[in-house]
């Protein structure tokens, strides 16, 4: 028996019209690293019976699921997979030759769900049920990645065979962020970016079964940070004085695109790094705040020429 390595593995997804109900894999996204993983909790048999053994020998099944972190590159065909799972509705379409895809946050405690398909080489299972409990993008001096952290129901037994598109890759040349404080907008030189979006997931089980029964999304929110050159005192006073203040992220690379928008947020809290021998530097750490205007946290749009999800 030969051992393999995971790069000869898979990752599939697609998107549940009923949530646990297993659906086709719509596309195979190549991944950085994957550890979903099937997850058991056994329930031990502790009982004393005339003997100094802790564990006895009628240990019974509990509680199965699955969990697991996922990070891909931030790629216009499939990023609004992972966009869609973590916000919960997308809104296709057409413009022109391509397509607008809205993102926005669902107003229901329902998240959208997905099958994964995981082929690890030795064996292939797909993950039903498959949410996304917390999402951060991230960019700096390299590719733009997004990472997931994955929860399901127990995954069960059944195969695919995998088909690959080109991917286009976002570098952080490729990015530009705009933020908005007192109606003004300038562009910010980003040294580095991350978003992270937390839906704090519950798995809820149901007699007769010790699998997941549904997941439950519970509060949502919105928060990240901004490394920049320290060359004003704009976000310094925006910290001091609480100004509210609205954030644009835009990743373009010929038609397709990424726009991310935060329509309120605030500095909590403000770092700022003097050091001898180098640039100073400030990092504007931020809470997206829900937006009476436009009712929403957070959106975000892509452009490309994929006609749905």
């Amino acid at each position: 028996m030969s051992s393999e390595i995971g790069r000869r593995g898979a990752l599939g997804i697609g998107l549940e019209a009923t949530p646990g109900t297993t659906t086709a894999i719509d596309t195979f996204i190549p991944y950085l690293s994957c550890g979903l993983i099937e997850r058991h909790t056994p329930i031990a048999d502790v009982a004393a019976k005339g003997i100094r053994d802790i564990q006895g020998t009628d240990s019974v099944e509990g509680k199965k699921w699955g969990e697991g972190p996922i990070e891909v590159v931030l790629d216009p065909r499939t990023a609004p997979y992972w966009f869609g799972l973590a916000l919960g509705t997308i809104d296709s379409t057409a413009s022109g030759s391509l397509y607008v895809h809205s993102i926005s946050r669902t107003s229901s405690c329902q998240p959208l769900t997905a099958t994964i398909s995981r082929d690890r080489v030795v064996d292939e299972v797909k993950f039903p049920y498959s949410v996304v409990n917390t999402l951060a993008l991230s960019f700096a001096d390299d590719v733009a990645k997004i990472a997931v952290d994955i929860l399901s129901r127990h995954p069960i037994v059944e195969a695919d065979t995998p088909t690959y598109v080109d991917l286009e890759l976002f570098t952080f040349k490729n990015a530009y962020v705009e933020a908005t404080i007192n109606s003004t907008t300038s562009a910010l030189k980003i040294r580095e970016f991350t978003l992270d979006i937390n839906n704090n997931m519950e798995l809820k089980y149901a007699p007769n079964d010790n699998d997941v029964d549904k997941i439950v999304s519970k509060g949502f929110g919105v928060s990240g940070s901004m490394v920049v050159d320290f060359e004003s005192t704009t976000q310094r006073d925006a910290f001091k004085n609480l100004t509210k203040q609205a954030i644009s992220v835009v990743f373009s690379k010929a038609t397709r695109s990424i726009t991310i928008t935060i329509p309120q947020f605030r500095v909590d809290p403000l770092d700022i790094e003097t050091p001898n021998d180098d640039i100073s530097l400030e990092t504007i750490n931020f809470i997206a705040e829900w937006n009476a205007a436009t009712t929403s946290t957070i959106s975000i749009s892509v452009n490309n020429d994929v006609s749905g999800y």
